[in-house]
């Protein structure tokens, strides 16, 4: 699994970037998202996204992890994870 986060400033780019994002995994806040992707398929969208940001302003960072390191606080758009099971949720 990969968490991914973004900081784009033009709209038209950073909704696209939402909509690529989409296609692969789900929103867990505005500007971030879970991934549950073997890596072949992560540099898939790795091109995808490419073709879309502009290098010298655009920042996008892709961070594997394992669903029983979670920890979460507060209430999250989604839950990070399938199950949660061995992940500890504050809140929410």
């Amino acid at each position: 699994m990969f968490l991914v986060t973004y900081d784009i400033e033009d709209d038209r780019k950073r909704n696209k970037i939402s909509k690529i994002l989409e296609d692969y995994g789900s929103r867990v806040q505005y500007s971030v998202f879970q991934l549950a992707v073997e890596r072949k398929v992560l540099f898939q969208v790795l091109e995808r996204v490419a073709t879309v940001i502009d290098n010298s302003k655009d920042s996008i960072i892709f961070v594997p992890f394992y669903e029983d390191t979670v920890i979460s606080l507060g209430t999250p758009k989604n839950r990070i994870g399938s199950s949660n099971k061995g992940s500890v949720i504050i809140g929410g």
